[in-house]
């Protein structure tokens, strides 16, 4: 399996579209585009952007090898607040969750 295909399985787990996913890793659409009819491949930089923003293995995503997605932190080392805010998040539609990513990020921004 390519990467290009691999992108595409995470897409369809995290319930994005292209459009989307790509303003999530602040990529532009016909770049993603490319990356997805393997007419290009994703540089360094975007797989690690990926790996980041969705939490997914980089072994997998590049060699197609381990987890789709790495062991995310121990749920017992967050705090109550960070627990709710957990709880909250995985409430919410998909389309509510995208918004709520894009607009964290951008927040995240800001605030450097």
């Amino acid at each position: 399996m390519s990467i290009s295909n691999r992108l595409r399985e995470v897409m369809e787990y995290k319930g994005l579209n292209i459009k989307a996913f790509a303003q999530l890793l602040d990529v532009p659409y016909r770049t993603l585009q490319n990356y997805l009819l393997n007419e290009r491949d994703p540089s360094a930089e975007v797989l690690i952007k990926i790996s980041d923003v969705l939490n997914v293995n980089l072994n997998w995503l590049m060699r197609g090898e381990g987890e789709m997605f790495r062991d995310s932190m121990s749920e017992s080392k967050l705090n109550e607040k960070e627990k709710q805010l957990i709880s909250h998040y995985r409430k919410m539609s998909s389309d509510m969750q995208i918004a709520f990513d894009i607009s964290f990020r951008l927040l995240s921004k800001s605030e450097i």
